[in-house]
């Protein structure tokens, strides 16, 4: 499934509802990826098995090429991708 980053214009109308709130979201979306004690290619890395595991189509499109332009090579996209396939299949596995 192909994200359109046109969608996050649908946040707008949370400025509206919400705006403290969704002032407090910009400025902490805004903060994290600055390289901290995690670096910005950490950080991205990071993101690929939360999008994978949640499912998120809107993280999917905002971090898709994010590693690769923070300097993750394939071999380690691989890994983190593999990894967040054993997380949901062994939710899958688990009895409930």
């Amino acid at each position: 499934m192909t994200f359109d980053m046109a969608h996050l214009k649908q946040l707008g109308p949370w400025d509206k509802l919400v705006p403290e709130a969704m002032a407090g979201f910009r400025t902490v979306d805004k903060a994290a990826p600055d390289d901290g004690a995690i670096s910005k290619k950490d950080e991205e890395q990071t993101a690929i098995p939360v999008e994978l595991t949640t499912q998120c189509p809107c993280c999917r499109g905002v971090h898709r090429k994010a590693p690769v332009m923070a300097g993750a090579a394939p071999a380690e996209l691989a890994e983190i991708v593999f990894g967040a396939t054993t997380l949901r299949s062994n939710a899958a596995l688990t009895p409930r």
